[in-house]
């Protein structure tokens, strides 16, 4: 496998009390599995679905990335959406692009 730019990384939030976010801004970073951390990169809010604000949090940081397993790292893990299927973890995409 070859290294890829990451594009973007996103992180889906779950909503709180009534229909709103508790934080107003958030980072996201990347763990690889022998423990070299990328980021953290200060994260925009986008939104979801029926214009829910902030239900996704999305970072751009062109960063070359080796090819690996790597854990996205939520500042807030806390309102990071989950469920039974992911047997707790949080819900989240990436994007790179093949390096040459």
């Amino acid at each position: 496998m070859r290294p890829r730019t990451l594009d973007e990384l996103a992180g889906h939030e779950k909503l709180l009390g009534q229909g709103t976010l508790l934080r107003r801004a958030i980072e996201l970073a990347l763990r690889a599995d022998n423990g070299t951390l990328y980021g953290p990169w200060w994260a925009v809010g986008q939104d979801g679905f029926g214009g829910v604000r902030n239900a996704y949090w999305l970072v751009t940081p062109d960063t070359v990335i080796p090819a690996g397993i790597y854990t996205v790292i939520d500042s807030d893990p806390l309102t990071w959406a989950q469920n039974e299927e992911t047997e707790g973890r949080g819900i989240s995409r990436g994007y790179g692009i093949p390096r040459k």
